[in-house]
This record gives C-alpha cells, structure tokens and sequence, in this order.
C-alpha cells in the first residue's frame, strides 16, 4: 500500500511527504505525538493512558495501516484534498482519476451512528461527509462537504462549494471534546 500511494498518487502530484509509514524516514525528523487530553474511550478502551508509547513507536510508524499511517505535512494533506475537490484533477491539470471514479468515492455510503465515538456520521469510501444538520464538517447544510480527522489532533476537508481545501495537523492531542472545540469552529 505505501508503495502504491508513493507511485499512484504521491509521485503524479509531486507531495514527496505524503506517505503511509515512515518508511525510509529518520525518526527525529517527526513530530511526535504527544497525549494531552485527560479520560478518553473508543470501544471501551481508554486510549489516554498507552497513546505516545503506541503512537511514537516504530512498530505504528512502520506498519501498513491504510486507515491510521498517514505520516505527512499539512501543506500535502490540503493538496490531496484539492486533487478531490477537482473530481480528481489538480488546478496544475495533473489528472489522476476519472470523474466519474471520484464522484463515487465522495457519494454517500453509509449514514448512521458510529458506536466506536458515539456520534451519527455521514460516510463515503474513506471521507466523512457533511450534512443536512450539525455536522463536524460544518453547522448546517453543508452535505457535499468532506473530510477526515485522524488521531484527535488532525484535520482535513474540503468544502466544494468554497472551492476550499485545508489541512491542520498538529500533534498534541486533546481527545475528542477538544477535537470538536478546537477544530469543527474552523470548518
């Protein structure tokens, strides 16, 4: 998988630090992540208490998680969010995907709650998606926004009808009521 990304889609938009893994990384060239937030359960497990030590070790760092590996910056993340909020054409032109294929990958899939964190979710395959009520991608009416938010400390969506794509990635993680308070506003 990381190859794939590296090849199919890092390589054609030129985002050298858009990566799963850290593969081929130096460890101290990374920020860390660091746990600040106090109690905190997904699936009844308190994620607080082991969160740097997992996080910040080589087994995460290395391994292939499709849904958790990302390790890049802010400014690749809004790019690969552009490549979407151009049905998958980049303002340079670069295309990689067919409209059609990405108009898939951005229609709704699933509607409903997400037991693990307790909230109703719009999702489509690999975005969360916004919706006609309060949404954590926008207050209200805001069904073709999407986006995603990874390790309660990142964000990034892409709002089609601002023609805005935007990236916040920082890595002090508060849990989600931070997540929430800190970073929905800015959506």
């Amino acid at each position: 998988f990381p190859d794939f990304v590296e090849r199919e889609i890092a390589g054609p938009l030129a985002l050298p630090e858009l990566r799963f893994g850290a593969r081929g990384r130096a460890y101290d060239s990374l920020a860390r992540a660091y746990w600040l937030g106090g109690t905190e359960r997904v699936a009844g497990y308190e994620i607080g208490r082991d969160f740097e030590r997992v996080n910040n070790g080589a087994d995460v760092l290395e391994a292939d998680l499709p849904g958790a590996g990302l390790v890049t910056d802010a400014r690749s993340l809004a790019a690969f969010y552009e490549l979407w909020l151009g049905r998958g054409t980049m303002p340079s032109g670069v295309t990689l995907l067919p409209e059609a294929l990405a108009d898939r990958y951005l229609a709704r899939h699933v509607l409903g709650l997400d037991r693990s964190n307790r909230v109703p979710l719009a999702v489509a395959r690999g975005f969360l998606l916004g919706t006609p009520w309060p949404s954590a991608y926008g207050w209200c009416r805001t069904s073709r926004c999407f986006g995603h938010a990874g390790a309660f400390s990142t964000l990034a969506f892409a709002a089609p009808d601002r023609r805005l794509a935007a990236a916040l990635v920082t890595n002090g993680n508060h849990g989600r009521r931070a997540l929430i308070r800190d970073l929905v506003p800015v959506v």
